[in-house]
């Protein structure tokens, strides 16, 4: 049975097309790692703990999502961190059996513990629950 030039070329083609996807499943898997670990090194960050810590234990927040109380899985953000330097900014969804809302960090540190200028859960009608301890 003889091999046709079309034939040949059938075969190659089926291979560059295995080749591409493969090539794009592992391009998708390093791009997927990289935004868990970029996620998760967030999460583990003191303002993100403490801030989703004080929404879970707030009787309003508890109150109006229910129990328990979830962050979602993507959030937006960014924390920068020098030495005992800190700036920190998240935009959290989080949810309960009755509703979602969004919790809103923005916390920074010069030398000291960090402090929260700005720590309140948004809900979906526009009205925000204030979770900032007070400053001295």
């Amino acid at each position: 049975m003889a091999v046709t030039a079309q034939t040949a070329r059938r075969d190659n083609s089926w291979l560059l097309i295995a080749i591409i996807a493969v090539g794009a499943l592992i391009i998708a898997a390093a791009v997927w790692a990289f935004v868990n670990f970029v996620m998760g090194a967030m999460r583990g960050s003191e303002p993100y703990r403490h801030g989703l810590a004080a929404a879970q234990s707030d009787a309003q927040v508890v109150a109006a999502l229910g129990r328990p109380i979830e962050a979602g899985t993507f959030f937006t953000g960014n924390i920068s961190v020098a030495g005992q330097r800190g700036e920190a900014r998240f935009s959290v969804p989080i949810q309960g059996p009755k509703s979602a809302a969004t919790l809103h960090i923005v916390a920074h540190r010069d030398g000291g513990p960090w402090k929260y200028p700005t720590l309140q859960v948004r809900m979906p009608d526009d009205r925000a629950i204030d979770l900032a301890p007070a400053q001295p």
